[in-house]
């Protein structure tokens, strides 16, 4: 990095990641509204839910613990994501500063480059468990249907989430093998 005299397509890389991050961050926000207002008119879906077959009713406490439960897992995603944004800032104020390289500044440059590189993967870190909590909560949705529901997209997004980290072809591709 320090040997590259032009870092703007690093800093470009950066803002496209932090332009995804204030998205879903601002979109948790929204679907915290919807949800606040699915709480506030719960008597009213509740009926409209029973409705279709094979929905398990839910007392009204239930209902309301359903929803308060999404809400809290958006409210993570939010919070996840925000701080992504924020960390993504930051890498790229390291970046920015970025001594430039000579002699006598090979070891700080490499320091730099380390530690900017870390703050790199913590915001990727935080931007993935805000995903996690997207796809736990769209699973979580399931639970308005019937409890044996959300045990099985639970599961499902568990056997996803295991194949894309961990069994994927992206992260073959990824280390190289």
């Amino acid at each position: 990095m320090s040997e590259r005299e032009n870092r703007i397509i690093d800093i470009q890389l950066l803002a496209n990641l932090a332009n995804g991050n204030a998205f879903f961050a601002s979109t948790s926000v929204i679907v915290i509204g919807g949800l606040a207002a699915v709480l506030g008119a719960s008597a009213e879906w509740q009926v409209m839910l029973s409705k279709l077959p094979y929905a398990a009713e839910s007392s009204p406490l239930l209902w309301k613990l359903k929803t308060l439960f999404l809400m809290a897992l958006f409210v993570m995603a939010f919070f996840k994501f925000a701080w992504a944004f924020r960390l993504t800032h930051y890498t790229a104020i390291m970046i920015g500063s970025t001594p430039e390289i000579s002699e006598g500044t090979a070891a700080a440059c490499r320091d730099h480059a380390e530690r900017t590189a870390r703050l790199a993967g913590i915001a990727a870190e935080h931007a993935n468990a805000g995903l996690r909590a997207y796809y736990f909560a769209i699973a979580g949705i399931a639970w308005y249907l019937h409890p044996v529901l959300l045990m099985l997209s639970v599961t499902y997004v568990v056997l996803v989430l295991y194949r894309r980290e961990y069994r994927s072809r992206a992260l073959r591709a990824i280390r190289g093998s």
